[in-house]
């Protein structure tokens, strides 16, 4: 190809990535949504809202931790994530951690799950480059499903 078509193409090409990257960035949540999140997360700073298969979710700040949640699209919450340092795992999850094969792989990441039926634990460990483990402990520290992680 020469130059005048290359050219032409790749600013054709170039507007369109700009445009689907500002549109995504402009989210139509509904009033009710965005009033259950207020209402459950008074406190929240930093709010971007996003679009996940039609369920809208929330990023935001909370008492300086990262959060995210999800809603329906009638404001019903669904579960919140918030990251926490290790330190903050109830002693339950890390005596179940200990007491698992995973007890000498290095945490790298913690991650805390509210549901409307209860919270969860994330625990992300590494042995190595490539394998990685996404732990999920109950709040009695019993381990409940581990998954392989990229």
């Amino acid at each position: 190809m020469n130059l005048k078509i290359k050219t032409p193409l790749l600013l054709s090409l170039a507007f369109a990535l700009f445009s689907l990257t500002a549109s995504a960035q402009f989210v139509d949540i509904p009033t009710v949504v965005k009033d259950s999140f207020d209402k459950k997360f008074p406190e929240a700073k930093q709010v971007e809202w996003l679009h996940n298969f039609g369920k809208p979710e929330v990023k935001f700040k909370m008492s300086d931790k990262n959060c995210w949640a999800r809603f329906t699209s009638k404001g019903v919450w669904e579960v919140t994530e918030t990251k926490i340092t290790e330190a903050e795992l109830p002693v339950e999850v890390m005596d179940g951690l200990h007491k698992s094969k995973y007890n000498e792989w290095p945490i790298k990441e913690v991650s805390k799950y509210d549901r409307p039926g209860g919270v969860t634990y994330k625990i992300g460990v590494s042995k190595g480059t490539l394998n990685s483990k996404s732990l999920y402990f109950n709040e009695k520290g019993q381990l409940q499903k581990d998954d392989f992680k990229i």
